[in-house]
This record gives structure tokens, C-alpha cells and sequence, in this order.
């Protein structure tokens, strides 16, 4: 339940707070919403034989606010950081799991203007590149339980993802498209003759709303 109250009171913050921020200057507000689907993958290396590799794959949702600095005259740069939740689900080995994170994104981008219809109304193209800080709340099984301390398989909950991805941007409506790489192994451990290593990736595709 803790994942689905968090969502719930992110998108309430985004409700209560927006028309505070609904003025267009150098920094603006944006709510931003989408599916996400992470590639779990465990690579494992055994001393005179075959490596094993195991993977499951995760969908489900995500929800966020990001402050967005505009770029400033002659210069196309703009950032983006923010923090949001996500929830998804999916099979690993056989296994169904559940899991939630917190993440906050810090992206670095380029704005181009493709077309426009006035002074007001414009077509952008935003290409962007950065890192992702994630960190997990739960990922459990229906028996299993991989934070937990007494696990056979105890996962880290900090990860860092760098990643690139688009923004395409139609006056305040923002479609964006991207996938980030897991920097840091979720569980690695390695013994006589055999070791472990499980990491993750992740494609994000959403809409955003920039107030």
C-alpha cells in the first residue's frame, strides 16, 4: 500500500501547489506522469563452466514533479531535476515481484525550435542526458523479500542510472521518451569459483505538463 499512497500524494502536491507556480520565468514547475518497463538481469560466472545469465522483465507506472531552468537568451542549455515514485511488477526467474523506488533525475539538455504558429505557440525538440538517484522502498514476492537483512539474496536499495532520452514539446505539453543504465549492481557477491552480479536498466515514456 505504501506505493500506491505515495503516488496518490505526489499527484495531490502537484494539484495543491500548480497555480502558485503557473507563471512562465526562467524556472517553471512540471508534472510529469508515464509507464516504465526495467530489464532485471543476473549474470552469473562459474570457474570451468558455462555463465548463466537470469533476467525478468518490469512494468508499471511512475509520477513526479521536476523543476525545469529554462535556457537563457542565446544560450540553448536547459536542466531539469525533480524527485517522483514509481511502482512495477513483472516476473524475475519464475518469480513474481513488486517493487517501488523514489527517484530524483538530474538532466542536462538542449532546446531547438523546430516550427512555430505565433509568438506563443511553439514546437520543440529537446534531446537530454544525465544521471537518475533511485532508491528502493520494497521488492518482495509474495515469500521473498529481497531488502530484507535475513535474505539469501540481500539487494542494495541506492542505485545511480545515467541515461539519454527527448523531450518533444508542444507549448506546455512535453512527450518524453528515454532509457537509463543501473550504474551500480543491485547484488553482486563472489565466492571459490563462482560470482554473481545483478543489474538494471530502465525505458521511461511519459507526458509532462509544464506550468
Amino acid at each position: 500500500m505504501i506505493r500506491k499512497s505515495l503516488i496518490i500524494s505526489i499527484i495531490a502536491t502537484v494539484v495543491a501547489v500548480a497555480p502558485a507556480f503557473a507563471r512562465k520565468g526562467p524556472v517553471r514547475l512540471v508534472a510529469t506522469a508515464g509507464y516504465v518497463n526495467s530489464l532485471e538481469s543476473i549474470k552469473g560466472e562459474y570457474d570451468g563452466g558455462a555463465d548463466q545469465y537470469l533476467s525478468g522483465n518490469f512494468g508499471g507506472v511512475y509520477a513526479g514533479l521536476e523543476v525545469l531552468a529554462k535556457p537563457l537568451a542565446g544560450l540553448p542549455l536547459c536542466v531539469t531535476t525533480g524527485i517522483g515514485a514509481k511502482y512495477a511488477s513483472g516476473l524475475l526467474h519464475d518469480r513474481a515481484v513488486r517493487e517501488s523506488y523514489v527517484f530524483a533525475p538530474l538532466r542536462a539538455g538542449w532546446t531547438f525550435e523546430v516550427f512555430s504558429f505565433d509568438l506563443d505557440q511553439k514546437f520543440l525538440v529537446e534531446p537530454y542526458a544525465g544521471p537518475v538517484f533511485q532508491f528502493g522502498l520494497s521488492s518482495k514476492s509474495n515469500e521473498y523479500d529481497f531488502y530484507h537483512p535475513d535474505g539469501v539474496i540481500e539487494a542494495k536499495r541506492f542505485n545511480v542510472l545515467f541515461g539519454a532520452g527527448v523531450r518533444a514539446v508542444l507549448n506546455s505539453i512535453a512527450l518524453d521518451l528515454g532509457y537509463d543504465f543501473g550504474l551500480i549492481p543491485r547484488y553482486e557477491r563472489e565466492g571459490a569459483g563462482y560470482s554473481y552480479r545483478w543489474t538494471c536498466s530502465t525505458l521511461h515514456v511519459g507526458l509532462a505538463y509544464r506550468f
